[in-house]
């Protein structure tokens, strides 16, 4: 009966970290996880202080070719004339939550929001090759207005809504592909905040049809906007010692990829595991491909030179609807010790992990969506 009690319990405990819920030993819980944004920034609301940010760490150096969009996004957010709501748009790993952050931040700084907001709408997959959306919850304004309640300590919409109409709010909502009924979602947004508030969309499908929406189509990095981006990465990886690649092939790999800085880093993380001209003539074969069988040859390709020790940390990763901290990962991965330490290190050298700079204490590490879609198929297991 013990053993079975205590077997029992180990089911729990996994399911529980798989779902993403909170674990209480004491009294005895599992529940519900409290919304990231309550948990980051709840003790923090205090209006009489100061303006609220719950902004995610920065997973990249500097923003590279992106100043004119940067400065068109914050215009548009600063000035009561223009329109409430403003989307960016474009393919999956084509900088669009780099940008909507850099704005974010930019607003943060010169202080145009009261309170500005961040939140993740839906999570991804790959299926037959392609990424299929898979809506975290239905967005609605009241959802939203539910988020900003518990960010606020409370469990009443009409808090929230009081605060957007009272605050200057900047609202940003990250990933945001599928609204049921995106006409009403719209015309409430339009109704919640008709003076002071903006909301900003990163999303792959474009909202032209929109008038409500001011959307801006992201695309490629300009050819030394990308080649620069790849430095930065050799030198903040540590690479430069070791692997020096010329000019000339690190523009094949803008090629390649079309300048997508997701693919580029990528790319430059396989740098003195794989024979990179194989890779980018792979590559150039499967140019009338989706961008998303693209993706898939690039994760199969550094999976296949992981060491067992970091694919059992990455494997562990989707866990963790956010960002972790090492022993986080170590718990969930049942990798510890220094064999976790160079996990984290040849896994953040691959570009397959983030590190966050958020002026935290201690490390934490994220993947991007893309990374969390390829984990959650069978490929992995497969390839194994």
């Amino acid at each position: 009966m013990a053993l079975l009690a205590a077997a029992v319990l180990i089911y729990l405990i996994v399911w529980a970290l798989r779902e993403g819920r909170e674990i209480s030993f004491w009294p005895p819980r599992i529940g519900a996880r409290p919304h990231p944004l309550a948990v980051a920034e709840k003790a923090e609301y205090a209006p009489e202080r100061g303006a609220l940010t719950n902004l995610p760490g920065r997973s990249y150096a500097r923003l590279l070719g992106r100043k004119k969009e940067l400065q068109t996004i914050v215009e548009l957010l600063a000035d009561d004339n223009n329109r409430q709501i403003v989307a960016v748009c474009g393919l999956g790993g084509i900088g669009k939550t780099a940008l909507a952050l850099e704005a974010a931040e930019v607003c943060r700084d010169r202080k145009l929001f009261d309170d500005i907001v961040w939140l993740t709408a839906k999570e991804e997959s790959f299926v037959g090759g392609e990424i299929r959306s898979h809506v975290r919850a239905a967005i609605s304004v009241d959802s939203i207005l539910r988020q900003i309640a518990s960010l606020m300590g409370s469990d009443q919409i009409e808090t929230a809504r009081q605060a957007l109409r009272t605050r200057r709010w900047l609202v940003v909502i990250d990933n945001i592909e599928t609204i049921h009924d995106y006409k009403s979602f719209v015309g409430e947004v339009v109704e919640l905040s008709p003076e002071s508030s903006r909301f900003l969309l990163t999303s792959r499908p474009q909202f032209t049809d929109y008038s409500e929406i001011f959307t801006l189509v992201l695309n490629g990095l300009k050819e030394t906007d990308g080649v620069a981006l790849m430095r930065d990465e050799i030198e903040n990886r540590g690479f430069a010692r070791t692997v020096a690649p010329d000019e000339e092939t690190l523009r094949r790999i803008f090629a390649v990829t079309g300048g997508a800085p997701l693919a580029m880093k990528l790319l430059i993380g396989q740098l003195g595991h794989l024979p990179v001209d194989e890779v980018i003539e792979d590559l150039q074969k499967m140019s009338s491909s989706s961008i998303e069988q693209m993706y898939a040859f690039i994760y199969r390709a550094t999976w296949t030179v992981m060491s067992r020790p970091a694919r059992k940390v990455l494997l562990a990763m989707p866990a963790f609807p956010g960002s972790a901290t090492a022993p986080s990962i170590g718990h969930v991965s049942t990798v510890s010790g220094r064999t976790l330490k160079d996990a984290l290190h040849e896994l953040t050298g691959f570009s397959m992990l983030d590190v966050l700079a958020n002026g935290a204490a201690e490390r934490r590490f994220a993947i991007h969506p893309l990374t969390r879609a390829f984990l959650t198929t069978e490929l992995p297991v497969r390839w194994t």
